[in-house]
C-alpha cells in the first residue's frame, strides 16, 4: 500500500486534470493521499477535495511563504478547520529563509502558533525549513518545553547536525 504523503492537488495546475491524476495515482496503488495547504485557500480547496474524495486526506496550514499575507482573523479560522475528521495534519508550516517572500519575524511568528496548535490538537507538525536551521530548532524546544513534538521535516537545507536534533525532538525526516 502506498500512501502520498505530500500532494498539493490544490493548485490550479491541476485544474484541467485533477479526477485524471487522482485516478491515475488510484491504478498506481497510491491508497490514501494527504493533499497540503499553503495558505488558507488551500486550507479550503484541500478540505473540499478531502470531502469529495475517501481517499484523500488533508493538511491544514499556513506555508512561510503566505506568511505576510495571513491577517490575524484568517489565522483564528484555523482551529475550527483543524476539528474536520478528515484533517490528518498541520502543514505545510514553518520557516523559509531562502527565498524570504515574508518577513522572517512574521514566519517565526505563525510557526510558533501552529507547534502550539499541535500540541493542542496531538496532530502531527509537516515542517517546511530552508536556510532557516537555528531559528527551527530553538522555536520547535521553546514550544515544545519537554512535550513531544509529532509531525515530518518535509523539506529541509540543513546539516546533518540539523537533521540529527530534529530526530531527537522525536520529528521524522
Amino acid at each position: 500500500m502506498l500512501v502520498d504523503t505530500h500532494a498539493h492537488l490544490d493548485f490550479p495546475d491541476f485544474d484541467p486534470q485533477r479526477q485524471e491524476v487522482i485516478a491515475r495515482a488510484g491504478q498506481a496503488g497510491v491508497k490514501y493521499i494527504i493533499n497540503v495547504s499553503s495558505d488558507l485557500r488551500g486550507c479550503a480547496a484541500s478540505l473540499e477535495l478531502a470531502r469529495n474524495y475517501e481517499n484523500i486526506f488533508a493538511a491544514i496550514g499556513i506555508h512561510p511563504h503566505s506568511a505576510e499575507e495571513t491577517r490575524e482573523e484568517d489565522f483564528q479560522r484555523i482551529p475550527g478547520l483543524l476539528k474536520n475528521k478528515k484533517v490528518v495534519a498541520i502543514g505545510e508550516v514553518g520557516l523559509d529563509y531562502y527565498r524570504n517572500l515574508s518577513p522572517q519575524d512574521r514566519q517565526r511568528d505563525l510557526f510558533s502558533r501552529f507547534i502550539g496548535l499541535s500540541l493542542e490538537t496531538q496532530l502531527p507538525l509537516i515542517i517546511h525549513s530552508r536556510d532557516a536551521e537555528t531559528d527551527t530548532i530553538n522555536i520547535l524546544k521553546s514550544r515544545a518545553a519537554g512535550a513531544e513534538i509529532k509531525g515530518v521535516i518535509h523539506c529541509f537545507s540543513g546539516s546533518r547536525n540539523f537533521c540529527q536534533e530534529c530526530l531527537d525532538l522525536g520529528l521524522s525526516i
